[in-house]
């Protein structure tokens, strides 16, 4: 019984060493000469400014002369000149009287508006009924023809919508209404331009301000002291072209290109983004500047903004994710990375275009024959890497 312990005690210390012999020569192995490679992966990367600012244009507010106004037109809604945009009532009785008109005019739209939705459901009903009739005389089944020619006639008849009744009386009534309303005054577009019913009080500060708007403090200052009409009923942007006047770090203006185009997306209430060209950038002033963007579409989508962050996206870069462990240094200067190819290891250029966090984006050279291309073998680690090295995983 002695004799079998000692024979199972000694055949599990060989096996103990067994495994600790191999586990010890791997990582002596591993140490010895650490190889390591990831796949070649497609990425793209893209950058962007935070900035601040306001929005600038030609605008005019437009005087009510006191009482209660109503918008006639939409906001951002393009306007001719001498176009209604507004009316001012004097008392309670003509806002309530308009109050009214309004109400009677939206009645009326939605009873037009079913009546044609329910006279074209009644004609294909009819449609479908004349067209069963049809086949029912084809095939020779004359007791049906009857009851056929009620179906068609009441679809034709018996569906029309009984809410069109009320319309002759609801008209009459909006007719009245209209002739006898009094104490209201109509509010014209000098010109032409895009109506907004929102005044600040910083309609003076126009296109003609930008250039004293140096520092962000002068910036700052422009929009300091508001002064608001409070009789205005609105305002009139004019001209096609408006600004986006911005406090960006001083750090990030070497990476805006003037006279270039930059994606521009507001992030406040209203989230709108714009194409814009960036018109210039300014001195510095404690770590901050100022940004001039331009744009001369969207003006309805803004008209009612002035103040708002924004972020401004840069160039964007695609190309392969590689990490930085893998970017070699040649004895000419450039960056390489090795490519697993063939059991050996390739030296291939990689123009670095771009880096964030532990990676770089290089070129993807597939296109000139360069191993360097989506799902190569690129080598992070190995010892005494040189180009044509064979390698075994």
């Amino acid at each position: 019984m002695r004799r079998g312990d000692y024979f199972i005690k000694l055949v599990t210390a060989v096996l103990f060493l067994a495994v600790a012999s191999y586990i010890g020569l791997y990582i002596y192995n591993a140490a010895k000469n650490p190889f390591q490679t990831v796949p070649a992966e497609a990425g793209e990367y893209s950058s962007s400014v935070k900035a601040h600012g306001y929005i600038v244009r030609s605008e005019q507010a437009l005087p009510g002369g006191g009482g209660a106004a109503t918008p006639a037109v939409g906001e951002g809604e393009r306007v001719a000149a001498g176009a209604l945009v507004a009316n001012v009532y004097s008392g309670l009785r003509a806002l309530a009287q308009a109050d009214e008109v309004r109400a009677l005019r939206l009645q009326i739209e939605q009873l037009e508006s079913q009546g044609r939705t329910e006279a074209a459901a009644a004609g294909a009903a009819a449609a479908r009924a004349a067209a069963e009739r049809s086949l029912g005389l084809q095939r020779g089944a004359f007791d049906e023809i009857e009851s056929l020619r009620l179906l068609a006639e009441s679809a034709i008849f018996t569906q029309m919508p009984a809410a069109a009744d009320a319309l002759p009386a609801l008209r009459a009534r909006l007719d009245a209404l209209e002739a006898e309303q009094t104490g209201r005054t109509g509010v014209y577009a000098p010109a032409s331009g895009v109506f907004s019913s929102f005044v600040d009080g910083f309609e003076r500060v126009g296109p003609e301000s930008i250039g004293s708007m140096r520092t962000p403090s002068a910036l700052a200052d422009a929009f300091q002291y508001a002064q608001a009409d409070s009789g205005s009923v609105g305002k009139l942007i004019t001209g096609i072209k408006w600004y986006y006047v911005a406090v960006v770090d001083s750090g990030a203006a070497p990476e805006l290109a003037v006279g270039k185009e930059a994606r521009v997306g507001f992030t406040g209430a209203r989230r709108v983004s714009f194409t814009m060209r960036l018109e210039e950038v300014r001195e510095p002033e404690d770590g901050k500047c100022v940004a001039v963007f331009s744009c001369a579409s969207g003006m309805d989508s803004v008209a009612s903004m002035r103040h708002s962050e924004a972020e401004v996206a840069l160039d964007s870069v695609s190309g392969l994710l590689v990490p930085r462990q893998a970017i070699r240094l040649g004895d000419d200067g450039r960056t390489y990375v090795y490519v697993l190819s063939g059991g050996r290891a390739r030296a291939e250029h990689a123009e670095i275009l771009g880096e964030f966090d532990e990676m770089y984006i290089v070129r993807d050279d597939a296109a000139i024959g360069s191993s360097l291309r989506v799902g190569a073998e690129i080598i992070v680690k190995a010892n005494d890497l040189y180009d044509g090295k064979v390698l075994r995983k």
